[in-house]
Protein backbone atom coordinates (compact mmCIF):
# COMPACT_ATOMS: atom_id res chain seq x y z
CA UNK A 1 0.00 0.00 0.00
CA UNK A 2 1.49 3.32 -0.53
CA UNK A 3 2.54 6.07 1.92
CA UNK A 4 -0.45 8.41 1.03
CA UNK A 5 -2.96 5.38 1.00
CA UNK A 6 -2.18 4.39 4.42
CA UNK A 7 -1.37 8.27 5.54
CA UNK A 8 -5.00 8.52 4.76
CA UNK A 9 -6.41 5.74 6.73
CA UNK A 10 -4.35 6.01 9.73
CA UNK A 11 -3.54 9.62 10.26
CA UNK A 12 0.44 9.02 10.17
CA UNK A 13 2.45 7.47 12.65
CA UNK A 14 4.18 8.67 15.80
CA UNK A 15 6.17 5.49 16.71
CA UNK A 16 8.05 2.33 14.95
CA UNK A 17 9.10 -0.32 17.51
CA UNK A 18 11.20 -2.54 15.34
CA UNK A 19 11.23 -5.87 17.63
CA UNK A 20 10.76 -8.72 15.42
CA UNK A 21 13.74 -11.12 14.89
CA UNK A 22 14.78 -14.67 13.92
CA UNK A 23 16.97 -16.90 15.46
CA UNK A 24 18.15 -20.67 14.54
CA UNK A 25 18.50 -22.89 17.54
CA UNK A 26 21.24 -25.43 16.02
CA UNK A 27 25.00 -25.43 16.02
CA UNK A 28 26.30 -22.71 13.18
CA UNK A 29 28.54 -25.31 11.48
CA UNK A 30 25.96 -27.81 10.40
CA UNK A 31 23.65 -24.70 9.42
CA UNK A 32 22.08 -24.24 6.12
CA UNK A 33 22.80 -21.00 4.05
CA UNK A 34 19.02 -20.49 3.15
CA UNK A 35 18.43 -20.02 7.49
CA UNK A 36 20.85 -16.99 6.85
CA UNK A 37 19.55 -15.45 4.28
CA UNK A 38 16.04 -16.00 6.06
CA UNK A 39 17.23 -14.63 9.27
CA UNK A 40 19.16 -11.41 7.54
CA UNK A 41 15.75 -10.69 5.90
CA UNK A 42 14.03 -10.58 8.83
CA UNK A 43 16.66 -8.95 11.54
CA UNK A 44 18.31 -6.72 9.21
CA UNK A 45 15.97 -6.22 5.80
CA UNK A 46 13.11 -6.44 7.94
CA UNK A 47 14.21 -3.27 10.21
CA UNK A 48 14.86 -1.47 7.21
CA UNK A 49 12.06 -1.55 5.13
CA UNK A 50 9.44 -1.10 7.88
CA UNK A 51 11.52 2.14 8.74
CA UNK A 52 12.21 3.44 5.37
CA UNK A 53 7.95 3.08 4.81
CA UNK A 54 7.30 4.78 8.33
CA UNK A 55 9.35 7.85 7.90
CA UNK A 56 7.34 9.58 5.42
CA UNK A 57 3.94 8.91 7.39
CA UNK A 58 6.17 10.07 10.38
CA UNK A 59 7.51 13.54 8.80
CA UNK A 60 6.29 16.89 10.79
CA UNK A 61 4.51 14.59 13.87
CA UNK A 62 5.22 16.26 16.97
CA UNK A 63 7.72 13.85 19.06
CA UNK A 64 7.27 11.01 16.39
CA UNK A 65 10.69 8.50 17.56
CA UNK A 66 11.83 5.18 15.72
CA UNK A 67 12.67 2.75 18.50
CA UNK A 68 15.13 -0.53 17.26
CA UNK A 69 15.66 -2.96 19.56
CA UNK A 70 17.35 -6.83 19.42
CA UNK A 71 18.21 -9.75 21.37
CA UNK A 72 20.38 -10.38 24.28
CA UNK A 73 21.33 -13.58 22.43
CA UNK A 74 24.02 -11.11 20.10
CA UNK A 75 25.35 -9.53 23.14
CA UNK A 76 26.19 -13.04 25.11
CA UNK A 77 25.57 -15.76 22.51
CA UNK A 78 25.43 -19.50 23.30
CA UNK A 79 26.77 -22.47 21.46
CA UNK A 80 23.52 -23.55 19.74
CA UNK A 81 22.42 -19.74 18.45
CA UNK A 82 23.21 -19.13 14.97
CA UNK A 83 22.32 -15.68 15.09
CA UNK A 84 25.01 -14.43 17.46
CA UNK A 85 27.85 -16.06 15.04
CA UNK A 86 30.10 -19.12 14.20
CA UNK A 87 30.21 -20.96 17.84
CA UNK A 88 31.06 -24.51 18.00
Amino acid sequence: MPHHERESRFGGVDLLFNNAGLGLNSPFASSDPADWKSMIDANLYGVLNCTQAAIPLMRGRAGAMICSVSSVGGRYGAATWNRCGPKT
